[in-house]
């Protein structure tokens, strides 16, 4: 018979439970019980670390191109530049249940500081966040 643990959420502080196999090797509960998220949480954490991955490797291979490179390229990269942003702003938005929102000046700063990437990223997710907690209540 499955053990049931009941665990909050550690990004959103909802309460959740989960499962534990009595067949598999002992584990400290106590331990882990801080770690756990539900899926909603977790899915979206693990889509932002791919999202990160993909910024990294985007801004290796932007800094490592030459000047003229650069130039000839700018306006494709800007336009998937911002292809991804809008993405990452639709699922941002989704998340923290608040209207579609987004700023060119994401790409700007993404092309200005292309090894600053993800604090661009997550400086937008905070003003979306920011929006979300002065949503009236219903």
């Amino acid at each position: 018979m499955k053990e049931m643990l009941a665990y909050k959420c550690k990004f959103c502080g909802a309460l959740g439970t989960a499962e534990c196999d009595p067949d598999c090797p002992p584990i400290d509960k106590a331990a882990w019980m801080p770690l756990l998220c539900c899926n909603r949480c977790g899915s979206y954490q693990s889509w932002l670390r791919r999202i990160a991955d993909r910024l990294s490797q985007w801004a290796r291979e932007w800094t490592v191109r030459s000047d003229r490179d650069r130039e000839a390229s700018k306006m494709s990269t800007r336009q998937s530049l911002e292809a991804l942003t809008r993405k990452i702003a639709e699922v941002m938005c989704r998340f923290y249940r608040v209207d579609f929102t987004w700023d060119p000046d994401i790409v700007n700063e993404l092309l200005a500081h292309p090894h600053q990437g993800m604090w661009v990223v997550r400086t937008f997710e905070r003003s979306i966040k920011r929006l979300a907690q002065q949503r009236p209540l219903l």
